[in-house]
């Protein structure tokens, strides 16, 4: 997970301190191109705020120490002054002092009465010259710092830790300790950062998800700095206070804390651009181009379509192997959606989540189709539970229509229902299983309730009737009856405008009850309706007109409950 508008930054000791290390150009640093944070890392460097590695990287995703912080804020804040100095040039005074004591004699207190006389001539001038007296003329005067155990003089960041003494930002932990080499969590470099611009009492509410857990000494600053735009949270709402921040992050915390403008392109406000000839997303209002460090291992969500950019930010079009899953996309387009045809073939991909089918049966929205293991659709005889001849997708499936109706999210629901049942094909059949997981077995309407539940959606089950009553057919009756009380609905039995997941309810004639089968009708293969339902053969998919040609059955009802 990445983080939007919060930051820290790690700062090597000898990079921060000694003049004699160039500062390198942030564009020279090899591990920043692609990172979300590059074009303020920049700036960063361009203010002399932060440097780089002397290996030519920046390291914008390592972790800060509370010393480095430190040295990096009294950068960002313009802290220069040489404390180890002062307190030398005070240690100085002290011992001439002590030197002139033990040299003074008795005698001095045996002045001649001219010699008083100068003296006291000249008390009233002494006071006026030193009014006028140059600080520097003057004897330093050594300050009450606190001295911590673990920050030594010859400590790199002893300097540091002292103006920040010096500046009252900084204050350190039970037994004289500063834990300079210890990570700095968010909501300390928060605190820092709002002491410094004196909002630390500013009693702003953190309004975070985790905001509970947010330090109380650290609450408010929190919340001061995030009520004006100095910090944010992370894109899930959390904003992770115990969390180490990072360098990039605290790049972007104090160039915001100093009034700098962060420049990040914002993927919803970016369009398709062209530049030397490469496709590339950028912000229409800043010009910052979307970086390949605000995706997901490329992968990225701009105005509702999937993009995916290559490691130079450029878009990238053709198939991507992603997690085990392959996936297709075009300029302008993005991730292929439904049916696409690639190359010399019809390939489908999933609607929600971009990746092609393969291997097997699969749900297609409002069809059924046969996948080989390549993606490529497979017709002709498919043995197996129920042998079955299978056909190609028809040119109005091919052409995607459904995706683009106010129904679409409804009957994708319904086509994750049905693909997760197909899983589970050969399934043996056993009375009174509810649970299409349990290999000892499931009935027809078990399989139903246990398909539904599984993405989320309810229908009628054990806990909702005595499923035992009326034969065993009492729940095939309640996820008719009552699918008005589950959200559902009754609806007419049209293959035409039928949903994936729709169930349809049968009677046998043998039977006295009406509702005594369930299945659910999984979509057209080609023109031929087909289902999937647990019988005496087990869980199996085979055209709807067996039910009523094979069985001898007739089909008495739909429910829809997606």
């Amino acid at each position: 997970m990445k983080p939007k508008l919060f930051g820290k930054i790690v700062i090597i000791s000898t990079i921060l301190l000694s003049l004699s290390i160039n500062q390198a150009n942030a564009t020279s640093f090899h591990d920043i191109p692609e990172h979300w944070c590059s074009s303020n890392i920049e700036k960063a460097v361009e203010l002399n705020i932060a440097n780089g590695y002397t290996d030519g990287g920046f390291r914008p995703d390592a972790p800060v120490t509370r010393a480095e912080f430190i040295a990096l804020t009294n950068k960002t804040f313009g802290y220069t002054e040489d404390i180890l100095n002062e307190e030398t040039v005070i240690a100085k005074a002290s011992l001439e002092e002590v030197k002139e004591d033990s040299n003074s004699d008795s005698s001095d207190l045996e002045k001649d009465e001219n010699e008083e006389k100068k003296d006291s001539d000249r008390d009233e001038d002494s006071y006026d010259e030193l009014l006028n007296t140059k600080p520097e003329e003057n004897k330093p005067e050594k300050e009450d710092l606190k001295e911590y155990n673990d920050v030594s003089k010859d400590s790199w960041y002893y300097n540091q830790i002292r103006i920040a003494q010096k500046k009252g930002y900084i204050s350190g932990y039970p037994g004289d300790l500063m834990k300079p080499d210890d990570p700095i969590s968010r909501e300390q470099a928060a605190t820092i950062v709002a002491r410094i611009l004196g909002l630390s009492n500013d009693f702003a509410p953190a309004e975070f998800e985790d905001s509970a857990y947010i330090s109380d000494y650290a609450y408010y600053s929190v919340g001061a700095l995030s009520s004006r735009g100095i910090i944010a949270g992370y894109n899930d709402g959390r904003f992770d206070p115990q969390g180490q921040i990072k360098r990039a992050e605290s790049v972007i915390l104090l160039l915001k804390s100093i009034g700098q403008d962060v420049k990040f392109a914002d993927p919803d406000n970016s369009i398709l651009v062209i530049i030397d000839g490469k496709y590339y997303y950028q912000d229409e209002t800043n010009g910052a181009i979307v970086l390949r460090g605000q995706t997901n291992g490329g992968v990225i969500d701009i105005k509702g379509t999937r993009q995916f950019l290559d490691l130079d930010n450029t878009v990238k079009e053709g198939w991507h192997d992603i997690n085990g899953q392959k996936y297709y996309s075009t300029i302008g387009v993005g991730f292929a959606r439904g049916w696409q045809w690639v190359g010399d073939s019809w390939f489908y991909f999933d609607p929600a989540n971009y990746f092609m089918y393969n291997g097997g049966v699969k749900c297609t929205g409002l069809g059924v189709y046969w996948f080989g293991n390549d993606g490529r659709v497979k017709v002709g005889y498919r043995g197996g539970y129920r042998g079955f001849n299978w056909a190609g997708p028809t040119e109005q499936e091919l052409s995607n229509a459904w995706l683009y109706t106010e129904d679409a999210p409804r009957i994708m629901k319904g086509q994750s229902v049905i693909n997760y049942a197909i899983q589970h094909e050969g399934r043996r059949f056993r009375y009174w299983g509810c649970d299409l997981n349990d290999y000892s077995g499931v009935y027809c309407c078990g399989a139903v309730y246990s398909a539904y539940k599984e993405v989320g959606l309810r229908v009628p089950g054990p806990a909702d009737c005595n499923m035992y009553a009326d034969d065993g057919f009492k729940m095939v009756e309640a996820q008719y009856v009552m699918a008005p009380e589950f959200g559902g609905q009754q609806i007419p039995l049209n293959y035409d405008t039928m949903w994936p997941a729709d169930i349809m309810f049968a009677h046998h004639s043998y039977s006295q009850y009406r509702y005594n089968h369930a299945v659910m009708y999984m979509g057209k293969n080609g023109n031929t309706p087909m289902i999937i339902h647990a019988c005496n053969l087990g869980f199996v998919m085979e055209p709807a007109s067996v039910i009523p040609y094979g069985w001898g059955s007739t089909y008495v009802g739909v429910a829809r409950y997606n």
